[in-house]
């Protein structure tokens, strides 16, 4: 059984060091949706890498594109498997379709 893993206490105080008022929070650039955020990333991450075996996908000859950083709304998951060397080249939204598009043999 997996034991749970309890967030420290001081972790939390250092978190809400700044809070003041409930939009340092809950609002547009608060804790909260910081924290969702980077949670969120983090687990697409672990997912790519971990469970979906992308660099061993790309090993095995599996053809693997990423998207850029600029083009990009939440770059998590192109940018792990970049990290991982696991992408075939890492492109701009508009050129990947073309790309799929180039190793389809019709």
């Amino acid at each position: 059984m997996t034991k749970r893993k309890v967030v420290q206490p001081d972790l939390i105080d250092v978190l809400l060091a700044y809070y003041k008022k409930p939009e340092d929070l809950l609002g547009e650039n608060g804790i909260l949706k910081q924290l969702t955020k980077a949670i969120v990333e983090r687990a697409l991450q672990a997912e790519l890498a971990e469970h979906l075996g992308l660099k061993q996908m790309r090993d095995a000859g599996a053809r693997t594109l990423a998207q850029d950083e600029e083009t990009c709304v939440v770059f998590g998951m192109p940018k792990e498997a970049i990290k991982l060397d696991a992408a075939d080249r890492v492109l701009p939204l508009h050129a990947i379709p073309k790309e799929i598009l180039a190793y389809a043999p019709y």
